[in-house]
């Protein structure tokens, strides 16, 4: 029997499942393979699937749902949720459309679910996706900080493994099951980028049991921090708009 995942209701309206598989790969990999990867999660119960132009792995998402469809893994496109995001060198007023039409084309689709602003600043059209990182291809042109504590996962290696470890023994699951589970117990959304068989079936199985309160305390005293803090978008360069990680998120690291 399909598992199902629970849903949010956005403001537009669409119900978006909680738990989605996310197709960023570095390094890159072959299309084929994340098509299969993507037909898998399919067929295991998956309906949001995440992709991005930074990612190249529009035109195989695109390719994995047609597959889906033609061979009854789904019934139809509406039964998926797809995002997709627009990157920074196109986070320009006169290339957001283009950029969209762009990854419908990719994609194959007629419309996405969601479309996101990738990253929160806006880098030299010129640039392209290659060389969006150096500094002086950075462009200041629209910024709002980005809430959130970041995942689980801190400096003090040891003091997580020793928590997580006890968590999942006592629980029976893996410690990934634990700390999806977490973020879930959080009211947070969340996507899994794993194209291993087991594991995509192990991240699905953290609906039908609870993290205790004594343990939902004891993980959210993890030390954590990002998981990609943009440490890429700062220079010390005069051209450079963000000097300091702390001046990027506006001293929320």
């Amino acid at each position: 029997m399909e598992k199902v995942i629970p849903g949010v209701t956005l403001n537009s309206g669409s119900v978006m499942p909680v738990l989605g598989m996310g197709t960023a790969a570095y390094p890159l990999v072959e299309s084929e393979e994340v098509k299969l990867a993507i037909l898998n999660a399919i067929k295991n119960g998956y309906r949001h699937l995440d992709t991005a132009a930074l990612y190249q792995s529009e035109e195989s998402l695109g390719e994995a749902v047609s597959e889906a469809i033609q061979i009854g893994l789904t019934k139809s496109r509406d039964e998926l949720f797809i995002t997709s995001k627009l990157w920074s060198c196109d986070a320009h007023p006169d290339r957001v459309v283009p950029a969209l039409q762009n990854s419908l084309r990719k994609l194959k689709l007629e419309y996405l679910d969601l479309y996101l602003i990738h990253w929160p600043l806006s880098s030299n059209p010129a640039a392209g996706h290659a060389d969006f990182c150096k500094a002086n291809n950075i462009i200041l042109t629209a910024y709002s900080p980005l809430g959130g504590k970041g995942t689980p996962w801190g400096s003090n290696a040891v003091h997580e493994e020793r928590v997580l470890h006890e968590i999942a023994e006592a629980k029976g699951k893996t410690h990934a099951q634990v700390c999806l589970r977490w973020i879930f117990e959080q009211g947070v959304s969340l996507l899994v980028k794993s194209y291993n068989k087991q594991r995509m079936k192990e991240n699905m199985m953290i609906f039908d049991w609870e993290l205790t309160q004594d343990e939902l305390e004891k993980i959210s005293k993890i030390p954590q921090r990002r998981g990609l803090p943009g440490d890429i978008f700062v220079s010390e360069l005069e051209a450079a708009p963000f000097k300091t990680i702390e001046e990027l998120w506006d001293g929320e690291v």
